[in-house]
């Protein structure tokens, strides 16, 4: 039976301290519209639509509108409660939006429904955006819906059981209860032609697995489901690649030895993770030293991680997400006494580089791995709150930028703009048409 969902919304917020306070959201105008179908109609059609969310955004008013919302035949409304928390020390300010079907049976079926409200006082217009089937961040445009549908679907791969969007191309580790020893959970999937970024471990993944004794968690990951590793009471050790601590719901590690328990995380990272719960409970925390290992061979020169291909003697920029300051990237790098033409960057290459301050691309890079539309998850430059400016290499035949804003040769396609830009004000130009 469903009980209820929760809609979560995260707002990186540059700032050391930040009021949550002041927001004093409201939630207004809730409207259901009643079971959409009969329960003996669905079960002989079955769920035909998918579950599709639409985001409005109008001043500081959000409206939020959840279509075929699966809950119990006799639901009688729905409860709309929003919640806030974090937005201090650099930490990011979460919207948490619970939505809870009033249910007085206990009817043994389900029905879709259609269900609207505002979320009143709500100021920015882009935040990581998450529900119960997909995330990512989205930048709304002031009176323009924005809509995300449900394409999900579930796959196995060597023993661990992920949910995939396909239009996101992300993927959830779902179900790792049977793992016996050692986990490094894989920062990408490959599954019929298409590849998949593991961006989250949810709910109850690996509840009360006692044989489960380490896991290494990539730093594509970046929210934790409440009671994911709950009674792992064999759980001894814990490496951890995200630089920022990772999104963890209620009892995360609850009923685990975390007193005795080791804490691996990034060396400039140490003190985020003593700082944030439940992380600071671990009772040690260490430095990596070494490069977070990754199933498609990245290696790493001068600090930078590469794909390397051999055929074309080409390299793909793969992932920097802990660079600091001011980054040139190459043009060429040498890996085995062998030259390599840099041409790509991957896509959230940089993701969440809070420290990256400014890049300048070279004119062999052609390629930046960026896809339209609300998946706004797939720019190599997603959430670096402190990048300023991007710079382009004047002879690049596909890229430019105007004013440290990325754009394509033409100017007619905006690549990013800087999440760090100090500018409060921006006016798209003339001609853009994506």
């Amino acid at each position: 039976m469903k009980k209820g969902l929760l809609l979560s919304i995260l707002l990186f917020l540059v700032g050391t301290q930040i009021a949550v306070t002041a927001q004093e959201l409201k939630v207004s105008d809730v409207h259901d519209s009643g079971c959409l179908n009969e329960p003996h109609e669905k079960r002989a059609k079955g769920f035909g639509a998918s579950q599709t969310i639409i985001l409005t955004k109008e001043g500081t008013d959000l409206k939020v509108e959840l279509l075929n919302y699966y809950s119990n035949c006799d639901t009688e409304g729905f409860e709309v409660t929003p919640s806030t928390s974090g937005g201090s020390n650099g930490s990011p300010f979460f919207l948490t939006v619970g939505v809870t079907p009033i249910c007085y049976g206990q009817a043994d079926c389900i029905c879709p429904y259609n269900v609207s409200f505002t979320i009143n006082g709500l100021e920015s217009n882009s935040f990581y955006f998450s529900c119960w089937w997909c995330e990512g961040m989205v930048n709304l445009t002031e009176g323009e819906p924005l809509v995300v549908e449900d394409n999900t679907q579930d796959i196995t791969i060597d023993g661990l059981e992920y949910t995939i969007h396909e239009t996101m191309h992300t993927a959830k580790l779902k179900n790792g209860k049977s793992w016996v020893g050692e986990l490094k959970i894989p920062s990408e999937l490959s599954y019929e032609g298409q590849k998949y970024t593991v961006i989250s471990i949810i709910t109850s993944a690996f509840l009360e697995n006692t044989a489960l004794t380490s896991v290494t968690i990539p730093s594509s990951v970046t929210s934790i489901g409440g009671t994911a590793f709950y009674g792992c009471s064999k759980l001894t050790e814990v490496k951890c690649y995200a630089t920022i601590p990772p999104v963890c719901y209620d009892r995360v590690f609850y009923n685990d030895p975390l007193k005795s328990a080791t804490l691996h995380v990034p060396a400039g990272s140490v003190d985020k993770y003593k700082a944030t719960e439940p992380w600071s409970g671990f009772g040690n925390i260490v430095a990596i030293e070494e490069v977070e290992p990754d199933s498609s061979e990245k290696v790493n020169i001068d600090g930078l991680l590469y794909c390397l291909f051999e055929d074309s003697h080409t390299a793909m920029v793969a992932n920097a997400n802990s660079w600091e300051g001011e980054l040139v990237i190459p043009e060429q790098v040498t890996y085995e006494e062998q030259k390599y033409t840099v041409n790509k960057i991957e896509w959230l290459a940089f993701s969440f580089c809070t420290t990256l301050t400014k890049v300048r691309i070279p004119k062999t890079v052609t390629d930046i791995q960026h896809y339209a539309g609300y998946d706004a998850c797939k720019n190599p430059f997603n959430a670096c709150t402190s990048l300023e400016a991007i710079e382009v290499d004047e002879e690049n035949p596909n890229m430019c930028s105007v004013d440290g804003v990325l754009f394509s040769k033409d100017k007619s396609r905006l690549y990013c703009y800087p999440a760090g830009a100090r500018a409060t004000t921006y006016n798209v130009p003339d001609g853009v048409k994506w």
